[in-house]
């Protein structure tokens, strides 16, 4: 009959909050009760890989499972738990585990332990290093603002205090930030990152004048790098731009689109000038980045604040790239393009659509986000009001963010890692210390990636990676990587199939038994197996009552045969 049952239907962490080192962490547990009766007292326990103790918080009153659907729907409650900022003091892999107890006086509100325990994989990060190469915009050095760009960017990703200088009450920052004064300073730091980590680039309003620096910079986006760039009116000409980032010699472009001409409209006297804007339209699946701004909780303060963009230089769209061979363009919905259009500048007239403002760029393991306007005044009105520091925010976490899926799997469905190319003896292991080899699917060459796959998993837990690269000593192995490995959420059902529910399912034809018991179910069975037997044996008998009519008839005419090519008998002899 029904059996009760408690389980961890979900885990994730909370709104768009990433796991850091030093700062706090809110963590959502979905709770699910799947039995008929309601369940008052349950606790969620919280436990971090790792780390002694765990985090308990009480699960609200869960309603029982509504019975009168054909699939029973289980009563829900979501617990949210904050996990302290000592939480993760080291960035890498890690992983927390969510698990519900029933209520103290009602231990049978659970009766299954498998689905009472949920893990998350994560990957925590330390800070996002950030190194800005900028050129404030001519207009407002005219004002007084020498470091409008850098002043921008620095008040964003303001790096730890000084050394010496005490520590702030809170959680640790986010970014350590650099700023590079030239081009020579931005290819060192470049050449320079085993010494200084590098997480994020940002080019804003500079003209690069050595072909290295292209090279470097795709160089650290091939392997796994970010690059933010805003264009300005010190790029004299686009070609600045699309000559050296989109130079034939590069296996792929790091500009995924062209550049177009520059096109700025006078401020006018009073407010009177009628600046470029951006698209803001609410769109059915909009860019994780745009969504921020376009969303209906944006309307509130981004069409009362709306940036005014006075120069620009759009984007030109192109054609996707043919697919393998196939000769010519095509569009952009049979191929998938290496570039997304994030953003577009609202439609002027005679224009379908705007022309792209924002476009996201693909290459090797890393991305790219292109701008067509400025990071400070000169171009962009109110650069440091509302749009500029949300947009900043925003773009650095989706372009450092660690791809999505992977680390976090049901059970059955395979495992992914990407590794160093020369990684050796990569491994995983199950659950109880079992390992496995897993295969590989790419091999990577020199400063490349390789990827591997475990075709499988069959046991609930966490998974844990492991290799070691050519230097290293043989006892000595790389950090693991762990995956969470969960079962189905669904399969927590216990309640016992309804009758009248399966028979609105059976297809019109069919001629379907219900019985009272399994008792019954199993008479059944013995008397269907006893009948098969009877009448295999019946049609056995048959067989063989034809079989030794066809053997008497078959062997009679050969007798007879056999007699008539001897001759007639001999007088007198015994017929």
């Amino acid at each position: 009959r029904d059996r009760r049952n408690l389980s961890v239907a979900g885990l994730e962490v909370r709104g768009r909050e990433e796991p850091f080192v030093g700062r706090p962490l809110e963590i959502e547990v979905e709770v699910a009760n799947h039995g008929p009766a309601p369940v008052e007292g349950a606790v969620v326990d919280v436990e971090v890989g790792g780390r002694p103790g765990r985090v308990s918080a009480p699960v609200p009153p869960l309603e029982g499972a509504d019975t009168a659907l054909r699939v029973p729907q289980p009563g829900t409650q979501r617990v949210r738990v904050t996990l302290p900022r000592d939480t993760f003091p080291r960035p890498g892999s890690a992983w927390v585990r969510a698990r519900v107890r029933p209520p103290h006086d009602d231990p049978d509100a659970d009766a299954l332990g498998l689905d009472s325990e949920r893990t998350l994989a994560l990957r925590v990060r330390d800070r996002i290093q950030v190194v800005a190469w900028t050129e404030t915009s001519a207009s407002e050095i005219e004002t007084g603002q020498r470091d409008a760009a850098d002043l921008y960017l620095r008040a964003l990703y303001a790096g730890p205090p000084a050394p010496g200088a005490p520590e702030l009450d809170g959680p640790a920052p986010l970014y350590a930030y650099r700023g590079a004064h030239s081009e020579s300073e931005l290819k060192g730091l470049l050449l320079g990152r085993d010494r200084f980590p590098i997480d994020l680039v940002v080019l804003a309003n500079v003209e690069p004048r050595d072909e290295a620096t292209a090279e470097l910079l795709a160089q650290f986006v091939r392997a796994g790098g970010a690059l933010l760039a805003f264009v300005g009116d010190r790029l004299r000409h686009p070609d600045a731009w699309n000559s050296a980032f989109r130079a034939a010699r590069m296996e792929e472009p790091l500009l995924p689109l062209p550049l177009g001409e520059a096109e700025v409209r006078p401020r006018g006297r009073g407010g009177r000038g009628v600046p470029f804007s951006l698209d803001f339209s609410p769109r059915p699946a909009p860019h994780p980045l745009a969504e921020p701004f376009t969303n209906e909780e944006a309307k509130n303060w981004i069409q009362q604040f709306p940036p005014q963009i006075w120069g620009r230089m759009p984007f030109v769209e192109l054609e996707a790239p043919p697919a393998p061979g196939e000769e010519g363009p095509r569009t952009p919905t049979a191929v998938e393009p290496p570039w997304t259009v994030v953003l577009r500048f609202w439609p002027e007239p005679g224009e379908a659509q705007g022309r792209p403002a924002v476009v996201e760029g693909r290459l090797g393991e890393g991305r790219t986000l292109w701008v067509a306007t400025s990071v400070d005044n000169g171009w962009l009105g109110n650069a440091g009001y509302l749009f500029l520091p949300v947009f900043l925010e925003e773009a650095a976490m989706h372009l450092t963010r660690p791809p999505p899926g992977g680390a976090n799997r049901l059970v059955g469905a395979p495992l992914l890692a990407h590794l160093p190319g020369e990684a050796q003896e990569v491994r995983f292991a199950a659950p109880g210390g079992r390992h496995l080899s897993p295969n590989l699917r790419e091999e990577g060459g020199e400063g490349r990636r390789a990827a591997y796959q475990l075709r499988t998993t069959g046991v609930a837990g966490v998974w844990e990676l492991s290799w070691r690269l050519p230097d290293s000593q043989p006892e000595e192995r790389e950090p693991v990587l762990h995956y969470a490995v969960n079962p189905e959420p669904g399969e927590a059902l216990l309640l016992g199939a309804r009758r009248e529910h399966v028979r609105e399912g059976i297809p019109e034809g069919l001629a379907i038994e219900f019985l009272d018991s399994y008792a019954e179910a199993g008479a059944r069975a013995v008397e269907a197996r006893e009948s098969e037997i009877s009448r295999e044996l019946l049609i056995g008998v048959i067989v063989l009552l034809l079989l030794e009519s066809l053997l008497a008839m078959v062997f009679g005419r050969r007798s007879q045969a056999a007699a008539a090519a001897d001759g007639p008998p001999a007088p007198g002899g015994a017929a």
